[in-house]
């Protein structure tokens, strides 16, 4: 039974050699002897960014640990064509391709795919003693994975053995993970798959694209061994040109650093939750304009809110915009509410052309607006 194999293993303490911890970097992102997971959604900048950092290992120009030392990298990839995607990129980066090695497993079938980590960890180790690499690089690391992603006990299975050898061999190992979609819940519960991910890495550092400026934030979502958590940092991509092979020669991204970022990735999540509840307002105050305009302009509260609903208009978002636009009157003997539109001196177009609330405009009669402007104002949006 595979429960014999298994052995009680007692250590002193005594025993135990103390060290301080190191990093890669000079900036304290990628700790030494342990997992860090890029994280965030597709576009966002996870691999590039990581191979930046492989060309500078391999080059001896990343301040930090081995500064002016070059260092061998060992990448799994296994999702492109290594000669189509990866070396193109890395050229573009500017990395010492003599010292990036592939790491795949072949098969008794002739095919060759992403090691397992709860399966080929000892594969894993020969190629780490023969090449004795600074960085191992998992992109993406649920390739490596194996079982249930959103399953604990299946991702810990292959990240425990993955976070030892690291320790071990003293590497720094990257693992690019996705987020989930949207943009709702906390910074801490978007990188896809079972918390055991976030749980199992000592450093996470989380990617966002600024739509408006088209640069890359990152910001320390996790920080165990530094001071880092919070911290944000900025970078774009920019072409480079590339001579390949083949003679022709093709665009590839590359990363142009910009130093801290006053945002963070958990502000542009607050500013596109913030438009998507303004696109949302805003579709509801034309539908109920129209609407109550066709009715002559008033309407029954009841027949507004079925008609509403047939259009999967939600029910804040309605009542956003009946405080906006209508009056509204119950009947007291027969207790029926009505909507009424206000007079035309007194309604104002909320929106101005590109679809942005005006600044300074009077929402009517209702109590909690009497006096005053856009209760979004002051809201970041830009």
């Amino acid at each position: 039974m595979s429960d014999n194999k298994r052995r009680l293993i007692l250590t002193p303490l005594a025993t135990i050699t103390t060290s301080a911890q190191h990093f890669l970097d000079a900036d304290e992102y990628l700790p030494l002897g342990t997992l860090t997971i890029f994280t965030g959604q597709g576009a966002a900048g996870k691999s590039t960014l990581a191979l930046d950092y492989v060309a500078k290992i391999t080059n001896g120009t990343l301040p930090g640990r081995f500064y002016g030392t070059p260092r061998n990298v060992l990448i799994v990839q296994h999702e492109d064509d290594p000669g189509m995607v990866l070396v193109p990129r890395l050229i573009a980066a500017g990395a010492n391709i003599d010292l990036i090695t592939l790491l795949s497993v072949g098969g008794e079938d002739g095919f060759t795919t992403s090691p397992s980590l709860a399966h080929d960890i000892e594969l894993i180790r020969a190629g780490l003693d023969e090449l004795d690499p600074a960085l191992l690089v998992l992109d993406p690391l649920s390739s490596s994975i194996g079982g249930d992603l959103n399953a604990v006990a299946d991702v810990r299975r292959a990240l425990n053995p993955l976070t030892q050898i690291a320790q071990e061999y003293n590497l720094t190992v990257i693992g690019i993970a996705h987020a989930r979609k949207g943009t709702q819940g906390s910074l801490s519960d978007r990188t896809s798959g079972s918390h055991a991910f976030r749980d199992v890495a000592r450093s996470v550092l989380q990617f966002a694209v600024d739509k408006e400026t088209g640069e890359r934030i990152v910001t320390v979502d996790k920080a165990s061994y530094s001071k880092n958590g919070g911290r944000s940092f900025k970078f774009v991509l920019v072409d480079s040109p590339v001579l390949l092979d083949s003679g022709e020669t093709h665009a590839y991204a590359r990363v142009e650093l910009l130093g801290e970022s006053d945002l963070s990735v958990e502000d542009l999540m607050a500013r596109e939750n913030n438009r998507g509840e303004r696109e949302d307002e805003h579709e509801a105050t034309t539908w109920l304009r129209a609407y109550l305009k066709q009715g002559g302009g008033s309407a029954l509260s009841s027949e507004v809110k079925r008609a509403a609903s047939k259009e999967r208009i939600g029910e804040r978002q309605l009542r956003t915009a009946r405080e906006r636009l209508c009056d509204t009157k119950r009947d007291e003997f027969g207790g029926k509410t009505t909507w009424r539109l206000r007079d035309s001196h007194d309604i104002r177009d909320i929106y101005d052309s590109d679809d942005k609330p005006r600044e300074g405009v009077i929402y009517g009669t209702d109590p909690s607006y009497m006096g005053e402007t856009d209760p979004s104002a002051g809201v970041t949006n830009d």
